[in-house]
């Protein structure tokens, strides 16, 4: 089983970088790069897209306002971890046993 993953770019000042590091750990991002552009900071990686937008949400708060988020359709990877516990469907049905007649 795939899904689509995300890469992401974050923008925000350099000194909440900090706090926007941890943040997103559980929604299993993989960041690639860290980058300096004067006062800011540019996080970039890649997420599953169906987590790549929670960061996105808490973006504001973190960064006084001030952050900001780009994301798009990158690859699609195997599913990683316990698809059914994040609730997803488990990819394929149990068959049924056929009743002898």
């Amino acid at each position: 089983m795939h899904e689509p993953v995300h890469r992401f770019r974050t923008e925000a000042p350099a000194d909440t970088l900090g706090a926007l590091l941890p943040a997103p750990a559980a929604l299993r991002p993989v960041p690639r790069t860290t980058r300096t552009h004067g006062p800011l900071r540019a996080l970039e990686g890649e997420a599953p897209a169906a987590r790549v937008h929670t960061p996105e949400q808490r973006l504001t708060g973190l960064t006084r306002g001030e952050g900001e988020p780009e994301s798009a359709f990158d690859h699609d990877a195997p599913v990683r971890g316990d698809t059914v516990r994040e609730g997803r469907a488990p990819a394929t049905t149990p068959r049924t046993a056929r009743s002898a007649c």
